[in-house]
């Protein structure tokens, strides 16, 4: 009924994401990525990995949609409340804590993350495809300096490949 959820995605928020793309050129297509074009982007830490449900690699954008129930929306639970239906040993607070970290790894590799809820995707359609679409096309703010480390590493895992890659 709401997608393919054992794999981590709704059907909802496939058709919010072919929404967002439609107009978009071309030869940007190829840089986003979203479970049903070219899978989810993964981030991965000492905590484990995180797939994000929609990523603009090109210009490191983030749009995360979160079920109501999956992800404890806090307008309709309580910190205490256990809403996942598949996890009912866990509370929305403990929820919340995870999603705050994924939003943290991904913003410590640069990206900027828009978080839509399913609530407000479903009772404003259009206006959240246009605050998507604006989120996407807005550009991000250069920083005044880089600090770039002689060296450094980092894995990433792409289409369930697990890559290390080094800059020298």
């Amino acid at each position: 009924k709401n997608g393919n959820l054992k794999s981590g995605y709704s059907k909802i928020s496939q058709e919010l994401f072919y929404k967002i793309i439609e107009n978009f050129d071309v030869n940007d297509l190829n840089y986003f990525l979203f479970a049903k074009k070219g899978g989810e982007f993964v981030l991965c830490d000492d905590n484990g990995f995180y797939r994000y449900d929609f990523t603009d690699l090109k210009n490191k954008k983030i749009i995360e949609y979160n079920g109501d129930d999956y992800h404890g929306n806090p307008n309709k639970y309580s910190e205490t409340d256990k809403p996942n239906p598949f996890r009912k040993d866990i509370t929305a607070k403990d929820i919340w804590e995870k999603d705050y970290n994924k939003t943290k790894l991904a913003e410590s590799n640069g990206f900027s993350i828009l978080v839509i809820w399913d609530s407000e995707y479903k009772n404003n359609k259009e206006e959240i495809i246009d605050k998507c679409k604006k989120f996407l096309k807005r550009q991000r703010r250069s920083k005044s300096f880089c600090f770039c480390p002689k060296s450094f590493s980092f894995s990433i895992v792409v289409f369930n490949l697990h890559y290390k890659i080094a800059f020298v």
